[in-house]
């Protein structure tokens, strides 16, 4: 780990004080949710964010991006019906056409920096194996089999640290 400039070091956390003022401002009464969200993306970890309908979660997650340069946002409202495939990527029909099997991970959970998985208790048996591997592990299997496609986490696609605002 390489020594960070202390004036770096308060001037990062001057932004990220400024960001959790700001959403705190935005999102009434949601001071802690802010906070843990804005700890648990420091620290490259999950965050599970229970509520009622309706009380801006979502809007959170997407705020919270948008206050990142650089940072991509993905997010899906998962059913019994969902295939692991609207997650991680479709199948290619380009390629599938010359006789290949790919899929295309961008745009997808294997791509993005934060996910807004919504929903995730009503998911289907095949999607919710999948979202384990890519929650616990960063990983995803395939269909097509082969290596397993480490995802985007902290230490391989970093977003710069200072807030846009």
């Amino acid at each position: 780990m390489s020594a960070q400039d202390p004036q770096d070091a308060q001037d990062t956390a001057r932004r990220l004080r400024a960001i959790s003022d700001e959403l705190s401002d935005r999102f009434y009464e949601r001071d802690d949710v802010v906070r843990t969200l804005l700890v648990t993306l420091l620290a490259g970890q999950h965050s599970l964010v229970l509520g009622p309908p309706g009380t801006a979660k979502s809007e959170m997650a997407r705020e919270l991006t948008g206050r990142f340069e650089g940072a991509s946002y993905w997010e899906i409202l998962l059913s019994k019906f969902t295939a692991p495939t609207r997650m991680f990527g479709p199948i290619d029909v380009a390629a599938l056409a010359r006789g290949e099997y790919r899929q295309v991970y961008d745009g997808r959970a294997t791509t993005a920096h934060i996910a807004f998985i919504d929903e995730i208790f009503k998911c289907s048996a095949a999607a919710l194996n999948e979202t384990l591997g890519y929650l616990n592990e960063r990983i995803y299997h395939p269909e097509s089999g082969g290596e397993p496609i480490r995802t985007v986490s902290r230490a391989d696609r970093p977003f710069p640290a200072d807030g846009r605002r």
